[in-house]
């Protein structure tokens, strides 16, 4: 997997925005193969920078309810929908 080193390069060389990417795409990854404590802690990197985004939040609650954390998964739902409302997210909430 290049992702990893590729994100961490870009990181040390200041270039901030392509890592985010990176780590973005990283944590994609690692939900689709169910590593989601992984996914949390790629997307907490993500989720700080000024340009998170709902579907950034919503992987993150998604990645929560699969380690059984819900009160967390509430709260990156809560988020996403602060974000973007949309019908979806919000069914997701109830």
């Amino acid at each position: 997997m290049h992702l990893e080193p590729g994100a961490r390069t870009l990181r040390q060389q200041g270039r901030i925005e392509p890592a985010i990417d990176a780590e973005a795409d990283l944590a994609t990854m690692r939900g689709l193969q169910g590593r989601f404590r992984e996914t949390v802690h790629l997307l907490d990197a993500v989720l700080k920078s000024p340009r998170a985004a709902p579907n950034g939040w919503k992987s993150l609650a998604f990645a929560y309810v699969n380690l059984n954390e819900l009160s967390k998964a509430a709260e990156a739902l809560e988020r996403a929908m602060a974000l973007e409302s949309d019908v979806n997210t919000e069914l997701m909430y109830v």
